[in-house]
């Protein structure tokens, strides 16, 4: 049971990894704006946040590793595959992109936003993977631990990272709905498959 945790997390990872190569490798071109997005600001400080997104997907799986039994960590694990699978066929279908601010690097924080969008080009908008990987992590969560403080601090920090895509003008308002619907959807499926497991195996899972 081990070794099938062991390749589901190898294969998440391989997975994710594929992001950079549809993100450096095509062009994009349509700006999916509403009116809602040139009212959003512009604030540095939550670069910061969008970067604790890799601290955060760690820290969850690796709880999720040792706390989850092996069909529910595989459940889990299979539901973050679904979301960056889906959301490739997405950026690759609609090659959506953004008007990024010209950044003065005259402070650590610009320097953070700045060293996001040279290594993130601006390109993988629609969904958001940030938002969907995210939320659907925390919604996760209700199955590893039972403790409501914890379980909140997962969301609240699911929401931050959500709003941080938007001030950092990393992705529009579209991009976030659409990653939001994304881990609904998916979180449905986890549910689904998890309440099956149970009604099978029950305590044996």
């Amino acid at each position: 049971m081990h070794r099938l945790k062991i390749l589901n997390t190898l294969v998440l990872f391989l997975v994710h990894w594929c992001y950079f190569l549809i993100n450096r490798f095509r062009e994009a071109s349509f700006l999916l704006t509403t009116s809602v997005d040139y009212y959003i600001p512009y604030i540095p400080l939550f670069g910061l946040v969008y970067i604790s997104y890799i601290p955060f997907i760690l820290l969850n799986v690796w709880w999720a590793y040792r706390h989850l039994e092996p069909t529910k960590y595989s459940n889990l694990i299979k539901g973050m595959i679904l979301i960056h699978l889906i959301g490739y066929g997405f950026h690759l279908g609609i090659p959506a992109t953004i008007q990024r601010p010209e950044l003065q690097i005259d402070g650590l924080l610009n320097w953070v936003v700045n060293h996001i969008y040279s290594y993130d080009c601006p390109s993988n908008q629609t969904p958001s993977l940030h938002v969907a990987c995210s939320v659907f992590l925390a919604y996760g969560y209700q199955f590893m631990t039972e403790s409501f403080v914890k379980r909140t601090l997962a969301y609240f920090w699911a929401f931050m990272i959500c709003i941080s895509t938007l001030v950092i003008k990393q992705h529009y308002v579209i991009d976030l709905v659409t990653g939001l619907v994304l881990a609904g959807g998916t979180g449905y499926l986890l549910r689904r498959r998890n309440s099956i497991a149970e009604q099978q195996y029950g305590d044996a899972i």
